[in-house]
């Protein structure tokens, strides 16, 4: 198996301290320091010496004792502060936990950041030091802070199509990589449903069709690139039901309706809220996990 060799680095970039991973990596003539919140399975196991000694280390998203590669192929998580240092978040002492991996997965994610912040450090770290020889399963669950950022479809999408050709590129013959997109929730703060009510205020701007657009150029995508049953967690959030509706003439209809399950968001102010509570977080990070163990 072919290894790098360790470099000095950190598995966070905290606060306003610069990122060892992405700054250090990324040291040319023209590069600027860093600032961000980074989590990295890989350089986990660097700072431990599991990476470069192979022996059992623990494993924070497994929560078990295991080698550095333990499968035929390796599985990586890409993603923004929806799944975040999920399986371990700060503060979280609700008795319902994260019950670990039950297939090993190495995340690299980078708290608030965009689709091409994310597509870098992940060139930086699996593609230009490959880390090993073994081929790649990588799902993406991004594309939120491009639409904080208003950023236009077309540009997401190409963000999206950049990434997994990336991937795809890199794929050997005998050993292809796969790559996948998950599909986009909807968040309150970025899409109002139609039986929220109204808007919050006359400032909120409602990326709804946005959205479903997007899921469905994520879908052609995923076809394009052949990944099998990608994760779908547009409905994780959201409550649908089939209601009575009788009208002025007593005539009684089924009506679906669809709003947020707002106690299943985090936050207090409906118009700000971004990320899902950890107990939903946890389901998608299994959800992720079952993707893997049965569609790659």
């Amino acid at each position: 198996m072919e290894r790098r060799q360790s470099r000095p680095n950190s598995t966070e970039g905290m606060g306003q301290n610069e990122c060892s991973i992405c700054s250090f990596l990324n040291k040319s003539d023209n590069s600027v320091p860093l600032y961000h919140r980074h989590f990295s399975s890989l350089y986990h196991r660097q700072i431990t010496g599991a990476e470069d000694s192979l022996v059992p280390y623990l494993c924070p998203s497994c929560m078990r004792l295991h080698k550095p590669y333990p499968d035929q192929r390796l599985r990586i998580v890409v993603s923004d502060s929806t799944l975040h240092q999920f399986f371990a978040p700060p503060g979280y002492t609700q008795p319902v936990q994260y019950h670990g991996d039950s297939l090993h997965v190495d995340y690299l994610t980078i708290a608030a950041a965009d689709i091409e912040t994310l597509s870098d450090a992940f060139k930086l770290e699996f593609l230009d030091f490959p880390p090993s020889s073994i081929p790649m399963d990588v799902v993406m669950v991004a594309g939120y802070e491009d639409l904080v950022a208003r950023r236009s479809n077309d540009y997401i999408i190409d963000k999206f199509k950049d990434f997994a050709h990336m991937i795809i590129g890199e794929s050997r013959h005998n050993s292809p990589h796969s790559v996948a997109i998950s599909s986009l929730l909807y968040p309150p703060k970025l899409a109002w449903l139609r039986d929220d009510g109204e808007l919050p205020d006359d400032q909120y701007v409602n990326q709804k069709y946005k959205i479903d657009c997007l899921n469905n150029e994520i879908a052609r995508l995923n076809e394009a690139v052949r990944a099998v049953n990608p994760p779908k967690i547009h409905t994780y959030g959201i409550r649908t039901s089939t209601v009575p509706y009788t009208n002025w003439y007593g005539r009684t209809t089924l009506v679906r309706t669809k709003s947020h399950r707002w106690d299943q968001w985090m936050g207090q102010n409906r118009a700000e809220m971004l990320h899902l509570c950890p107990e939903k977080v946890f389901k998608i990070g299994t959800a992720i996990n079952n993707y893997f163990r049965f569609n790659t």
